[in-house]
């Protein structure tokens, strides 16, 4: 089950971030991939309940869509 509002919060937060620049689609599935693998290692559970698809840049939340301009 994905959750879309802990989705929406962590783009916030992955956005709003001070040391996160240059934010394209690619960065930041990448970015959401990493927070939900490192929240399911250390509590047994993911963030966002998204189910990840393997893309030839990097994982891509099932739900999500990606572009050509990234």
């Amino acid at each position: 089950m994905v959750h879309a509002e802990k989705l929406r919060n962590l783009i916030i937060v992955i956005a709003e971030h001070p040391k996160v620049t240059s934010l394209g689609l690619t960065k930041l599935w990448k970015l959401i991939s990493f927070a939900d693998v490192t929240a399911l290692r250390e509590h047994g559970a993911t963030i966002t309940g998204s189910d990840f698809v393997k893309y030839p840049h990097g994982p891509v939340p099932s739900r999500g869509r990606r572009s050509s301009r990234n």
